[in-house]
């Protein structure tokens, strides 16, 4: 029996043994870069994210066989400037913790000028954009959510994100709904002024009005308030199915605006498939900013001031040189 025992006891030295010496390699949870479509000798952020199962402190190592990285080559963030030539760039990192390491590896593409039209990836989501007169606007309604709430909660200085009937919390959930595949997220104010992703913002109203008048609008209409129909620019902006009553546009200007409705002031969603409103980056009086919106029932744009609180979709238009 004394032999089973110490054998038993021996075992379990070994198990215990073999236990502490797992060591594992740290695990890259995210890795980006913001923007990844860049003109040449363009500032790019490098952000990564790694996670340690024994709970060691890890460092990160980053390398490129062309451009330069203007504050060092270590560290969670790193600011890559793009090379002087057109091309496609990769970029690695490397976590370690002193025993194991991880490496990988992302493409940065550079361009001389960048193109009129085509896609890119922001936040895991792709996004479609196009050129119209002098400004580069996505056509997609924006889809970035880092946190998202009921639509009771809001506020009008502090950034609340919202998925069109989805009154939950867990961001993952919220992702799987068909109104964030189909129609993005709504931002209050506060949010959309943080959601596009680097190289592209939030239009301003002039911004707008120079969208308008590139549409056809008259240049003695795009000031007035309310429905402005010249130019049925509307109609051009609305994408060309999905209105209610068949209110649809004819997306002549590829904008294709969606109507995914609004959490309103007094928290509630409403106007899904009836209304499309759009932020500008242009406050107003107040607690409140300018905005547009489009109608199932009209072929204009209307022009107008709303509080800061309530939810919208979110158009990013590309920064100018």
């Amino acid at each position: 029996m004394s032999k089973i025992v110490f054998s038993l006891g021996i075992l379990a030295i070994m198990l215990i043994s073999s236990c502490e010496n797992n060591h594992y390699a740290p695990n890259i949870i995210d890795f980006d870069a913001n923007p990844e479509r860049v003109l040449v000798n363009t500032n790019v952020t490098l952000s990564c994210l790694a996670a340690d199962g024994d709970g060691d402190a890890v460092a990160y190592f980053w390398e490129a066989d062309y451009g330069t990285f203007l504050h060092g080559s270590s560290g969670t963030s790193v600011v890559w400037k793009s090379p002087d030539t057109e091309g496609e760039y990769m970029i690695q990192v490397t976590v370690g913790d002193g025993e194991l390491y991880t490496r990988q590896s992302l493409k940065v593409v550079v361009y001389e000028e960048l193109p009129l039209e085509g896609t890119f990836e922001y936040a895991g989501r792709e996004y479609a954009f196009s050129t119209m007169g002098s400004q580069t606007w996505m056509v997609d309604n924006l889809a970035y959510l880092p946190t998202v709430s009921q639509a009771l909660d809001g506020a009008d200085d502090y950034p609340f994100y919202y998925v069109y009937e989805y009154n939950g919390s867990t961001v993952d959930i919220a992702k799987t709904q068909n109104n964030y595949e189909d129609y993005g997220v709504l931002y209050n104010w506060e949010a959309a002024m943080i959601a596009c992703p680097d190289g592209w913002h939030v239009p301003s109203d002039e911004e707008w009005k120079t969208l308008e008048r590139y549409l056809g609008m008259l240049s003695s209409q795009v000031d007035d308030l309310d429905w402005r129909a010249g130019g049925s620019v509307g109609r051009k902006l609305k994408s060309a199915s999905g209105w209610r009553d068949d209110g649809n546009g004819d997306n002549s200007s590829n904008f294709n605006a969606l109507p995914g409705g609004l959490k309103s002031y007094s928290g509630k969603f409403s106007d899904l498939q009836k209304y499309g409103n759009y932020w500008s980056s242009t406050p107003g009086e107040s607690f409140e900013a300018w905005y547009r919106y489009l109608g199932y029932k009209e072929d204009g744009v209307n022009r107008n001031t709303s509080s800061k609180r309530r939810g919208f979709s979110v158009r990013c238009i590309r920064d100018q040189e």
